[in-house]
Parts: C-alpha cells; sequence; structure tokens
C-alpha cells in the first residue's frame, strides 16, 4: 500500500503549503477611515476634483478634519463631509519617490556611460564616462521622482 501513503504524504504537503486566503477588504465601508490612526497622512479626492493631502486630525460618522500644509510655515484645518468624499488613500511619503527616482537616474546614467565606453574602447581615462553619466542620471532621477509621488493604498471609495 505504499501509493496510498504517498497520497496520503501529498495532500499533507499541500494542505500545509496552501496559504490562507483573504476576503477583499469592503473598500466602500466608511469603517475603513474610521479605523485609521489620527496623525496619519492621507489624501482625500472628493467629488468635485478637489485633492487634499495632510494629516487626519478627526474622524466620525459624517465628515473628517486634515491638516493641511499651505505654505511653509501655515498649515489649515479642511473638514471634508462623508457625502463630499470620492476616495481616500493612505498618501506616500514624497522621499520614497524622491529615492527611487535617484536611484533609477544612477543606474540608467551608470549603464549609459557604460554603453559609451564599450562603444569606443582604448579611451585614456576608464570610468570617466561612468562618472558623468552617474552625475547627469541621478539629477535627472531626482527631479522626475520629485515631480511623480508615489500613490498610497486605498483605503475607501465612495459608492
Amino acid at each position: 500500500m505504499p501509493s496510498t501513503r504517498i497520497i496520503v504524504a501529498a495532500l499533507l504537503i499541500v494542505a500545509i503549503l496552501i496559504t490562507p486566503v483573504q476576503a477583499k477588504p469592503n473598500l466602500s465601508d466608511w469603517n475603513n477611515v474610521q479605523n485609521l490612526k489620527l496623525g496619519s497622512n492621507i489624501a482625500v479626492s472628493t467629488k468635485r476634483g478637489e485633492l487634499f493631502e495632510g494629516k487626519l486630525k478627526h474622524i466620525d460618522a459624517d465628515s473628517l478634519l486634515l491638516l493641511v500644509q499651505v505654505s511653509r510655515s501655515a498649515r489649515q484645518a479642511i473638514e471634508v463631509r462623508r457625502e463630499d468624499v470620492a476616495q481616500v488613500r493612505k498618501a506616500k511619503r514624497r522621499g520614497l519617490s524622491m529615492a527611487l527616482g535617484f536611484g533609477i537616474g544612477l543606474a540608467a546614467g551608470i549603464a549609459f556611460g557604460a554603453i559609451s565606453e564599450a562603444q569606443h574602447p582604448g579611451n585614456d581615462d576608464p570610468g570617466l564616462a561612468q562618472l558623468v553619466g552617474a552625475l547627469l542620471g541621478a539629477p535627472v532621477g531626482l527631479a522626475v521622482g520629485t515631480g511623480m509621488p508615489l500613490k498610497g493604498k486605498k483605503v475607501y471609495v465612495a459608492p
């Protein structure tokens, strides 16, 4: 009866390896927003097309209150009523997109420099093209990363 043992062993291995399947969260549930920690950075899109990014200061069944940076030294409290909210996302920090842009620009600059050196052998300064590529690619990548912040995870979408 070795075939029975093999089948049982295979079924046990499959049972152990199967990961539990989680149900997709209901994004139209306002409780998702109410469960956010006060002080967390969020982005709120309204049904009129406005976008507010700031720190969550208060949340209840009818509205939320954000502290939005309006200038370097000034913040403004913005209340958004629940019926006006189209979408709420957890905000990603801009530093992450800046770091990614910097890294990608740096790597692309070094790669272009290496390609250039490979196409023009006999250069007196080996590695110079890679250095120049890195010095040009890193700030360009940083600028692109600064202008393209990452979107955070959706917390709520209006029904």
